[in-house]
């Protein structure tokens, strides 16, 4: 990957290109389009008829509607069987504050902690997270029993 600013921390600077839904974008690196998937979290489908997905996907965008680069850290396993980059992505908010963009997805409700692995970085701050979205009723968490231990119940 290019532009690394962290070698050592595997956290690289990459070209944001656009936003594929509730947890995966698209960003350039050595002028190859790639997809990067936000570790551990799970956003409902835009394909069926899930609620909120949209609203993901739309939630992601606006996040990143200013922003042209973001920063990929790597944890666990860093490339998926689809060629998806797993990674924790770091962008800087309106207000010039580095934030961490999966942990935004958690908190406001549109999405849920996945795809756990042991050594996860940064598990214990995205169930936090996510803790505090199911107290507020936030999003996802606003629809009782919508959220399961696989995924989400479709709607009828």
């Amino acid at each position: 990957m290019a532009c690394s600013i962290k070698d050592d921390k595997k956290i690289y600077e990459v070209k944001l290109n656009k936003v594929v839904d509730g947890n995966t974008i698209k960003v350039i690196i050595n002028e190859e389009l790639k997809d990067v998937r936000l570790i551990l979290v799970d956003s409902p489908e835009l394909r069926g008829n899930y609620p909120f997905s949209v609203e993901a996907k739309k939630y992601l965008n606006d996040k990143l509607l200013n922003v042209d680069y973001v920063y990929l850290e790597l944890d666990g396993e860093e490339v998926d069987k689809y060629g998806k980059i797993w990674a924790y992505v770091w962008y800087y908010n309106d207000q010039g504050k580095l934030e961490m963009v999966n942990e935004d997805i958690i908190e406001d409700g549109y999405g849920r902690v996945a795809y756990v692995f042991d050594s996860a970085k940064y598990l214990d701050r995205l169930n936090s997270s996510q803790k505090r979205a199911k107290e507020r009723g936030n999003g996802i968490w606003s629809i009782d029993g919508y959220v399961t231990e696989r995924g989400y119940k479709r709607s009828k």
